[in-house]
Protein backbone atom coordinates (compact mmCIF):
# COMPACT_ATOMS: atom_id res chain seq x y z
CA UNK A 1 0.00 0.00 0.00
CA UNK A 2 3.00 2.35 0.11
CA UNK A 3 3.97 1.90 -3.10
CA UNK A 4 0.37 2.86 -4.24
CA UNK A 5 0.39 5.89 -2.02
CA UNK A 6 3.90 7.25 -3.50
CA UNK A 7 2.23 6.08 -7.13
CA UNK A 8 -0.07 8.40 -6.49
CA UNK A 9 1.20 11.44 -7.02
CA UNK A 10 3.00 10.26 -10.10
CA UNK A 11 0.29 12.39 -11.69
CA UNK A 12 -0.45 15.30 -9.82
CA UNK A 13 0.77 19.20 -10.45
CA UNK A 14 2.90 19.88 -7.49
CA UNK A 15 6.42 20.48 -7.36
CA UNK A 16 8.53 17.76 -5.82
CA UNK A 17 9.46 19.92 -2.47
CA UNK A 18 5.67 19.80 -1.37
CA UNK A 19 5.34 15.91 -2.59
CA UNK A 20 7.91 15.33 -0.14
CA UNK A 21 6.95 17.54 2.15
CA UNK A 22 3.51 15.86 2.48
CA UNK A 23 4.58 12.58 2.29
CA UNK A 24 6.38 13.70 5.40
CA UNK A 25 3.48 15.04 7.37
CA UNK A 26 1.34 11.95 6.66
CA UNK A 27 4.26 9.31 7.90
CA UNK A 28 4.56 11.68 10.90
CA UNK A 29 0.74 11.57 11.34
CA UNK A 30 0.54 7.70 11.16
CA UNK A 31 3.53 6.30 13.06
CA UNK A 32 4.94 9.18 15.21
CA UNK A 33 8.36 8.88 14.89
CA UNK A 34 10.43 10.52 17.44
CA UNK A 35 13.19 11.27 14.45
CA UNK A 36 12.32 10.84 10.64
CA UNK A 37 14.06 11.76 7.10
CA UNK A 38 12.10 11.10 3.69
CA UNK A 39 14.27 11.81 0.60
CA UNK A 40 12.84 12.32 -3.22
CA UNK A 41 15.63 11.57 -5.57
CA UNK A 42 13.34 12.48 -8.97
CA UNK A 43 15.20 12.13 -12.39
CA UNK A 44 12.35 13.14 -15.03
CA UNK A 45 12.58 13.78 -18.67
CA UNK A 46 15.73 16.18 -20.10
CA UNK A 47 17.68 14.32 -18.05
CA UNK A 48 17.13 16.65 -14.41
CA UNK A 49 18.02 15.12 -11.32
CA UNK A 50 16.55 16.27 -8.09
CA UNK A 51 17.35 15.40 -4.66
CA UNK A 52 14.71 16.91 -2.28
CA UNK A 53 15.09 16.33 1.89
CA UNK A 54 12.70 17.44 4.41
CA UNK A 55 13.67 16.29 8.49
CA UNK A 56 11.42 15.89 11.17
CA UNK A 57 12.61 15.80 15.25
CA UNK A 58 9.92 15.64 17.53
CA UNK A 59 10.47 18.55 20.38
CA UNK A 60 12.92 17.24 23.15
CA UNK A 61 14.52 14.49 20.91
CA UNK A 62 18.50 14.67 20.57
CA UNK A 63 19.66 12.78 17.57
CA UNK A 64 23.30 11.32 19.07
Amino acid sequence: SLKLYINGYRDVGIFHEEVVNKILEDLVAACQPRWMLVSGDYNVRGNIKTVVTAEHTQPGYQKS
